[in-house]
């Protein structure tokens, strides 16, 4: 969940960081569930100030 959340921040889209988090550990992609990738999703609302932006 974290790492998504990461991903997410670092300003990676959607797809591409689900896409990432089944590079780094399958196990964990299947089972992250979609209440915590939305929770990932949603500190990119709320903490507008990233890394860099990835287009």
């Amino acid at each position: 969940m974290i790492v998504y959340a990461f991903l997410r921040y670092s300003g990676i889209p959607v797809v591409q960081a689900r896409d990432m988090l089944k590079s780094l550990r399958l196990v964990t992609a299947e089972s992250v569930g979609e209440e915590r990738l939305a929770w990932g999703d949603h500190l990119t609302e709320i903490m507008p100030n990233r890394a860099y932006m990835v287009e």
